[in-house]
């Protein structure tokens, strides 16, 4: 019972502090603060805490960065205004650029609904909903967007026009023009060098790059939309008659399939031993991805307990499984994911829980015999976290 007080306590916490509002995390010079209801104008403080329909406003000499509770980030230049809003229910961090000029960097972290969130920018002529990097300037009645990574949908609210955008790209927006598109070189990031620090900008650069080389390979044919799934390897102890690896792998594959639509998945019929080869691999099969992995774990394990004063005896068993997958990326050349992704569950009662017991009994989870066993809930339990971590990894 304490032990799930706390877990609880810990979740309240954590959903709170992502309920919480935008803060100034960064203030050089003189930028102002006018809270939601009231007439007055006052000096805004670093640390200070922003709620829904606040105004904030940076003047001649003064620059400032807001950042949300998902680490989303605002830098904002000088002579400019923002209003804060609170978030609909399902979607990003929301703020409206109501003059000036400001550098956004979403995050792209995953909301409870295992959706991307995307922030938001409001200005006189457009929404902006965007995962990834973007400049905008808002000015006399016109807008211009400087997608620098990710992608973004451009909503222009006079003539019900979307656009969608892919970095990197540049978009203006005006009440009579519904927008015109305009290439987007790297040295145009030169221009927020006195707003956005250093480290970040690098960052966005270095993830431009990645992006613009990464969009060559796919275009010149050398890569392909294409992701490698190569049958895992099993290092577990499980000596029975299931063809878990095959099973796994199949699984992984075809869930990927459904969850990222732009990449196509091939089937690898053996394990990459050594990662040496992955270039090489992914070379000779034209695959921006490769998809390794083992399986770690596999057991079902029986325990005996007795109490101090041997009053009492209990026997339960423990279904273990662990699935290491790694993830590389053969646009940069590196691996981007390696990581361990384990479901344990266990049961007061030992009946049916052998493996024994499971001997005709197919590896299958459409199968009522195997989907309601313990193992099928471990194994459940681990590919519905590779299944939710991977399609973040794999943009």
């Amino acid at each position: 019972m304490m032990k799930l007080c706390v877990l609880i306590s810990l979740v309240l916490l954590f959903m709170r502090s992502l309920s919480a509002g935008p803060k100034v995390e960064f203030l050089s010079g003189v930028g102002e603060i006018r809270r939601a209801g009231s007439p007055r104008w006052e000096f805004v403080s670093q640390g200070a805490v922003l709620n829904d329909n606040d105004r904030v406003r940076t003047l001649s000499n003064g620059t400032l960065s807001i950042s949300w509770p998902n680490s989303d980030t605002c830098f904002v230049q000088q002579n400019t205004a923002l209003l804060i809003n609170a978030p609909k229910s399902g979607s990003g961090f929301i703020t409206t650029l109501l003059s000036g000029k400001a550098f956004f960097v979403s995050q792209e972290l995953l909301d409870f609904t295992g959706k991307r969130s995307r922030m938001q920018i409001h200005t006189n002529v457009a929404v902006v909903s965007m995962n990834g990097s973007s400049l905008i300037n808002s000015r006399n009645d016109t807008t211009a967007v400087t997608l620098v990574t990710g992608t973004a949908q451009v909503h222009h609210l006079q003539k019900s026009h979307t656009h969608t955008l892919y970095a990197p790209v540049k978009l203006m927006l005006s009440p009579e023009d519904k927008g015109t598109i305009s290439t987007f070189l790297t040295d145009d990031l030169d221009s927020v060098r006195t707003i956005v620090p250093d480290a970040t900008l690098e960052r966005v650069k270095r993830e431009h790059l990645t992006r613009a080389r990464r969009d060559h390979l796919v275009l010149s044919g050398k890569l392909e939309d294409k992701s490698l799934v190569c049958l895992f390897a099993d290092n577990s102890s499980y000596a029975g008659h299931w063809d878990i690896p095959s099973v796994i792998t199949t699984h992984i594959k075809s869930q990927l399939t459904q969850d990222i639509e732009h990449l196509i998945f091939a089937f690898h019929p053996e394990p990459i031993s050594c990662t040496d080869k992955l270039a090489e691999i992914a070379k000779e099969k034209t695959a921006r991805y490769i998809i390794n992995g083992s399986i770690e774990n596999f057991d079902l394990v029986p325990y005996a307990e007795i109490s101090a004063s041997a009053d009492s005896y209990r026997e339960y068993v423990v279904a273990r499984v662990r699935i290491d997958v790694q993830v590389y990326d053969a646009t940069i050349e590196t691996t981007v994911l390696d990581e361990q992704y384990s479901g344990e569950i266990s049961s007061p009662d030992r009946e049916g829980l052998s493996w024994q017991e499971l001997e005709d009994v197919a590896l299958d989870f459409d199968n009522p015999r195997f989907s309601s066993t313990l193992i099928a809930q471990a194994l459940r339990e681990s590919l519905a976290a590779i299944a939710q971590r991977l399609p973040h990894v794999m943009r």
